[in-house]
This record gives structure tokens, C-alpha cells and sequence, in this order.
């Protein structure tokens, strides 16, 4: 039982300073955000290697379920992106009609194992669904940024595309190398180790580089709308990964496995991505996505422990 305790405790410590670096990061950003713009030319780096130990953590040998991953698919792919088009079409700003959309084609998140702990989901399955879903965003964004966006916005997509790879592709691959070499295999194992540590830190300097740069503009900039819709539009992710399970007939810990991967997205790979291909502003929405599905995490981990979901 103290074993089991003592776990809990580490579990809430953990999830609190993940919640204490966003808070931060975005506090500072905007009173401090001298330092961003400097550091705003370095982010795709920052996520290059997010992504490496992403990829590092995971052995996708291990069995998962498959049903469960289809249905990420599906909601991620097939309905969530159509109706961040159509939530889209209610924001005038160009720039953040092309974030609300980004929210609903991220990949789910690099920290997804974490989050699905907490509401007593499949850790290896949460795992399996970021790797494939990361790995598949690399065809998956362009394609349904063209199909929704191609008539109003020009986007680079050979830019786009080689970006992609090479935050996503390059990372997993020299990850495989790591894993294979026995030589660099005592290396990947201190670094898994850590990987947590410094994931925080990367995510910190990310947010507040994205904060600080677009600080002067959102304090100009009528975001009521933006964030509504963003906020609203992370709760249906949430939703939508939940009934599609209790539809599906999954069991308790299949359900919040889904609903938690379809809910959380990687932002970190969408800021990356905004900070090589589109204007920083872009990024707003998927700001506030990452407050909101914080927001929305305490209400869950308060339901999973009264038995509700």
C-alpha cells in the first residue's frame, strides 16, 4: 500500500511541475520576452531533439491494441480535422484560421504515456499511438492542409514536407541507431533516464520563446474569439476520443487510453513546425490548446478517481 502511495505521490509531483513549467513559460514570455526572439531561430532544434527521446523511450516490438489505434486514426484523420475546418471558417484572421486548424492534425503528444498514467490508462498503447501518428504526420499534415486549406492559403508544402522529415524522421532513425549499437546503448539508457528532466526544460524554453514573440501582438490582437473556439475545440477532441470508445465496446482502460491520445496533441512538434513555415502568430491556438487540455486534465484525473470515466 505505501509502495502504491509513494508511486501516487511521485505521479502528482511529476504532473505538477509539468503544469508549473507551462505556467511559467507562458508568465515570463510575456513579461520577460526579450530573450525570445534569439531564442525563437533555435526551435526546431529544441524539437529535434524532443523528438529523439520521444522515440528513444519507446520499443513499438511490444503488443498493443489495434483496435484502439484504428480508432485514434479515425478520429484524428477522418473527423476532428473537418471539424477544425469548419470551426476555422468563424475566425476572420488568416493566421488563426490556420491554428485552430493545426490543433486537430498535431500527432498525439510526446509526453502521451504520462498523461494516460494518470486516468489508469495503457501506457504501451498511449506510446504506440505517439510514435505511428508522429511518424504518419510527415504525409498526414500536408495533405489535409491542402485539402482544407489549398483554396485560401498559399503554403510552401516541399518546405513544409522536408521540415517534417527532419524533425520527425531524422530523430526516429538515429533513435533505431541508438537502441541497435551497443556501443551507444548505455548511452540511450542515461539518457532515457533523463529523458523526462529535460523534456520539461526543452518544453519551458519553447513556450516562452513562442509567448515572447508573439507577446507585443496578442496584447494588440482581439483573441476572444481565437480562444473560445480553440478552448471548445480541445474539449470535442477529449470528447471524441471517449465515445468513440464507449461506441467501439473498449474497456475502461482502452476508452481513457483513446480519449486521453486523442486530447492531447504534440504542440511542440506544431510550434516547430509554425517557426519554419508559417508567421508566428499561427501558433495562438495551439497555445491555448495547451492550457486548456491542462485545464481539462485535472477535471479527468478528479473523475478517474471517483470511478466516473
Amino acid at each position: 500500500m505505501a509502495k502504491n502511495t509513494k508511486k501516487e505521490r511521485d505521479t502528482k509531483r511529476e504532473w505538477l511541475s509539468i503544469e508549473l513549467v507551462i505556467a511559467m513559460s507562458i508568465i515570463l514570455g510575456f513579461l520577460l520576452p526579450y530573450l525570445s526572439a534569439y531564442i525563437y531561430q533555435y526551435i526546431i532544434y529544441l524539437i529535434l531533439i524532443m523528438m529523439f527521446l520521444t522515440f528513444l523511450a519507446v520499443d513499438l516490438k511490444e503488443t498493443f491494441s489495434v483496435k484502439v489505434l484504428v480508432l485514434w486514426f479515425i478520429s484524428n484523420i477522418l473527423i476532428l480535422p473537418f471539424i477544425g475546418y469548419i470551426f476555422s471558417l468563424f475566425v476572420i484572421k488568416e493566421e488563426f484560421r490556420l491554428g485552430i486548424l493545426l490543433i486537430t492534425l498535431a500527432p498525439a503528444a510526446i509526453m502521451n504515456s504520462f498523461y494516460v498514467s494518470l486516468v489508469g490508462g495503457n501506457k504501451l498503447q498511449a506510446a504506440a499511438i505517439s510514435v505511428l501518428s508522429n511518424l504518419l504526420a510527415i504525409i498526414v499534415i500536408p495533405l489535409l492542409l491542402f485539402v482544407y486549406t489549398g483554396r485560401y492559403i498559399t503554403i510552401n508544402y516541399l518546405s513544409l514536407i522536408l521540415s517534417l522529415i527532419y524533425v520527425i524522421l531524422i530523430p526516429f532513425i538515429i533513435s533505431i541507431v541508438f537502441r541497435r549499437l551497443s556501443f551507444l546503448s548505455f548511452a540511450a539508457k542515461a539518457v532515457s533516464d533523463k529523458t523526462a528532466m529535460i523534456t520539461k526544460i526543452l518544453l519551458f524554453v519553447l513556450l516562452y520563446a513562442m509567448i515572447g514573440v508573439n507577446s507585443a501582438s496578442l496584447l494588440k490582437t482581439d483573441i476572444v474569439s481565437v480562444i473560445a473556439i480553440s478552448s471548445l475545440l480541445t474539449a470535442l477532441s477529449f470528447v471524441a476520443g471517449y465515445f468513440s470508445g464507449i461506441f467501439s465496446k473498449l474497456n475502461r482502460q482502452e476508452k481513457n487510453t483513446l480519449m486521453i491520445s486523442t486530447g492531447i496533441r504534440n504542440n511542440a512538434l506544431m510550434i516547430g513546425i509554425i517557426s519554419s513555415s508559417f508567421a508566428p502568430l499561427v501558433a495562438l491556438p495551439i497555445i491555448v490548446n495547451i492550457i486548456t487540455h491542462q485545464v481539462i486534465n485535472v477535471i479527468l484525473i478528479r473523475l478517474h478517481k471517483k470511478n466516473i470515466i
